[in-house]
């Protein structure tokens, strides 16, 4: 981002912040309809709010849907490459703090991968397409594992546990481990745990993914993630970081002080601005609110 770029960014904050547009004080997720490369979009974020939206789970993903408008084709969320492949659970926010490892795996690759158990409890790396049949987490109706004889991939196994407001089975002991052993009827089944390079800039360690088909599919310079909303289910793309694309924020916006030597009219604004700013009544900014998960 160039000097002038960041300068007149700010500037536009301060611009807004002297008309009071944006509310104080709200955890929400915010739909910034200002057209950034992923890293200005990243720093406007952080300026103002916390940073890029995190998804923590498909409550979060819903609250997303609902807010952004079907006119809005994609939107930067804040999801990123990096060189660390990492091995995590589908349940979010879960540690991965027990293996179950067959000998010689997992496998060394850097590619996506998602873990299974065989009829020995014992794990295997596999291509996430292979269709098996699969464990899901027993559900509010249901205690302990729920067994699902139905073969699919790895992801359709994950939206079936899904639908059953579940999740593909995650495992922390010898005895869960056992356990899942003992309902998957001597098969080789789908667990939760999967293998990614995908990081959320905030630093938090959800899991929660939401891939269109096919995606990601790591073309070069794909580092960045958006969800795709024009056709109204928000699943996920990554693409080139350096594409201008409205974005989300998430966070309760932090006060931009607006004392008479910080306030400034539009005539100020540089060159570098969208030509359609207005004041707060434009629809430039949009922010609404998700509920508390």
């Amino acid at each position: 981002m160039t000097e002038n770029r960041l300068i007149a960014m700010k500037r536009t904050l301060i611009l807004i912040s002297a008309f009071g547009f944006f509310a104080l004080g709200s955890p929400d997720f915010h739909l910034i309809n200002l057209s950034r490369t992923y890293t200005e979009a990243k720093s406007f974020c952080r300026e103002v709010y916390t940073d890029l939206a995190t998804v923590h789970n498909s409550a979060d993903m819903n609250n997303l849907i609902n807010l952004v408008p079907a006119t809005v084709s994609r939107a930067w969320i804040g999801l990123e490459v990096e060189d660390v492949w990492l091995w995590h659970w589908s349940w979010s926010d879960q540690t991965t703090d027990f293996f179950s490892w067959k000998a010689g795996e997992p496998q060394s690759e850097n590619q996506d991968a998602c873990a299974a158990m065989n009829q020995h409890g014992e794990w295997f790396e596999s291509d996430c397409g292979i269709k098996r049949s699969f464990v899901c987490h027993g559900n509010a109706d249901t205690s302990g594992q729920i067994f699902v004889a139905m073969t699919k991939s790895w992801r359709d196994a994950q939206s079936h546990c899904r639908d059953l407001s579940s999740d593909l089975v995650s495992i922390h002991s010898a005895e869960e481990d056992t356990a899942v052993q003992n309902v998957s009827e001597a098969q080789n089944v789908w667990i939760g745990l999967f293998k990614d390079p995908w990081k959320w800039s905030d630093g938090s360690n959800s899991s929660f993914r939401f891939w269109k088909p096919s995606q990601p599919n790591y073309y070069e310079s794909q580092d960045c993630v958006a969800a795709v909303f024009r056709d109204g289910r928000g699943q996920w793309n990554d693409l080139k970081c350096t594409t201008e694309r409205t974005f989300i924020c998430c966070g309760a916006r932090k006060p931009i002080p607006t004392t008479p030597n910080q306030i400034i009219t539009q005539e100020t604004v540089t060159a570098d601005q969208p030509t359609n700013l207005k004041t707060p009544n434009s629809k430039q900014f949009v922010s609404r609110g998700r509920s508390n998960i």
